[in-house]
């Protein structure tokens, strides 16, 4: 999410929507899920299926992308609504 186009108000209302996504149960079991399946391709991936190894680091990282973006929005909202408190 680029700040550059909302308003502190909405930039504040993803943050707090992002630390619910973050917090809630449901995402947290499909994340590890996720996380578990793409441990256990790795240790199975056959030596030398580097195609296959691409593909996981791949998955990883956007995977990591979502929960680093969510985490981003969180911070930035956390951030204005200091800053608006004069802290």
């Amino acid at each position: 999410m680029s700040d550059d186009n909302y308003s502190y108000e909405e930039v504040i209302r993803v943050g707090q929507e992002a630390q619910n996504i973050l917090q809630n149960p449901v995402f947290g079991m499909a994340y590890g899920a996720v996380l578990e399946d793409l441990q256990k391709r790795f240790f199975e991936t056959e030596p030398g299926h580097t195609r296959s190894l691409e593909e996981l680091r791949r998955e990883g990282n956007a995977l990591a992308k979502v929960f680093g973006n969510l985490n981003r929005a969180v911070v930035t909202a956390q951030q204005i609504i200091a800053t608006q408190r004069g802290e």
